[in-house]
């Protein structure tokens, strides 16, 4: 009727519906014409188990992905491994290493995931974000949507830098367009 309801009347002011219910069959791919970097956790806190069982997801998400559809030059992925823990010698934290860059050879990237090595340092996602930051602002494919994902098992071992790498991040994302 023109008006808001009040904001404690939630009922109407929101509104909740199922929907995708239906169970995955497990030939789902992903078409998206979208550069995305995947941001893999190998601070110590996953011990070896962990990483490997991390490692081996990732993988096997890259099968998901099709660089080229009905001809169209789709997909591209870069991996970024964060957590070494390696400090440089002026005290700043060093940069995520760089497993691969923006690519839509799944092959390769498949390959370079699966030799990933345990860093065991801490948790600091900000680092894999900032080398995330940069793959996605050198893409040369600015009309590809730009996508990170991280995958971690924790909280950020720096909350402040993490939070500041992720609004560099965002930025990075809007300059694409």
């Amino acid at each position: 009727n023109g008006k808001c309801a009040k904001a404690n009347a939630l009922g109407l002011r929101f509104e909740e519906k199922t929907c995708n219910d239906q169970q995955c069959v497990g030939d789902e791919i992903c078409v998206a014409h979208q550069d995305l970097v995947i941001m893999v956790d190998g601070s110590g806190s996953l011990r070896t188990t962990g990483f490997d069982v991390l490692k081996t997801f990732v993988a096997n998400l890259t099968d998901k992905y099709m660089p080229t559809y009905y001809g169209s030059s789709d997909m591209q992925i870069g991996v970024v491994l964060f957590g070494n823990g390696a400090i440089e010698a002026d005290g700043s934290i060093s940069w995520g290493l760089q497993v691969q860059g923006l690519t839509a050879d799944m092959a390769d990237t498949k390959t370079k995931i699966t030799a990933m090595t345990w860093q065991r340092g801490f948790t600091n996602m900000a680092q894999g974000i900032a080398k995330a930051g940069i793959l996605l602002k050198t893409s040369l494919r600015k009309d590809a949507s730009g996508v990170a994902i991280v995958l971690t098992d924790g909280r950020p071992s720096f909350k402040l830098s993490t939070e500041a790498a992720v609004m560099k991040l965002r930025q990075t994302s809007t300059d694409r367009k």
